[in-house]
């Protein structure tokens, strides 16, 4: 796998295949307790040292920050929202829809992936499928932002009046996150968002990955 005998045909990093080290020593550790086997052959394997650098992640205090600085009505400014504070991948962000928001309930539903050829797929692991509780600022903030994407269609139409009607209306499957043409925005797009906006956002150098890690070490400690 080092070497590129992998399905992608690409190198495994040592830091993966470290993770792969561990899971299999878990799994003839057990086996060894419950007797299947004499003893752990991963014991006579030279673990793989990791080899990729250590994800950086922001301060409770700087997230905070982050949030208040968010114009959370817009398009590009909820998915930040959302990535900070819900820890949402890119893709994830991208396929949210208004139906998979409960605000009576305040659950988030994550249940579909966003591919490079703009296709929406269902997520392939039960740990890509999930319901997140969502606190209360963040609904006030989602509910900010469906208002303000309602005003924006109402305007849309009425400026393109006679072109389509109602070619661009506000339902249970209009996307939370719209690019320039009221579609369903490109991951890539998403993310040249981030590298436009991070630096006056004072997060220059920051990856858009790196607000979903902050989230999750936010969590962990």
């Amino acid at each position: 796998m080092r070497q590129g005998d992998t399905l992608s045909g690409k190198p495994s990093s040592g830091a993966y295949l470290n993770q792969i080290n561990k899971t299999l020593d878990l799994m003839f550790r057990d086996l060894v307790e419950r007797e299947v086997i004499v003893r752990n052959p991963i014991n006579k394997v030279a673990t793989p040292k990791v080899d990729t650098k250590e994800k950086r992640a922001l301060t409770p205090a700087r997230m905070r920050q982050l949030v208040d600085q968010l114009e959370v009505e817009t398009s590009c400014d909820i998915g930040y929202f959302l990535a900070i504070t819900m820890g949402l991948r890119r893709g994830e962000i991208c396929t949210l829809s208004w139906r998979d928001i409960d605000f009576d309930n305040k659950v988030l539903t994550v249940n579909h992936n966003f591919d490079a050829f703009r296709n929406l797929k269902e997520a392939k692991t039960h740990a890509g499928m999930r319901n997140l509780p969502m606190p209360e600022f963040v609904c006030d903030a989602l509910l900010r932002r469906k208002k303000a994407q309602q005003e924006y269609f109402l305007t849309r139409n009425y400026l393109h009046r006679g072109l389509k009607k109602g070619w661009s209306e506000q339902t249970e499957d209009t996307p939370v996150v719209l690019d320039f043409y009221a579609q369903r925005v490109h991951p890539d797009t998403f993310g040249k968002w981030w590298e436009r906006d991070r630096k006056l956002l004072g997060l220059d150098g920051w990856c858009l990955h790196e607000l979903r890690h902050s989230y999750l070490s936010m969590l962990a400690q």
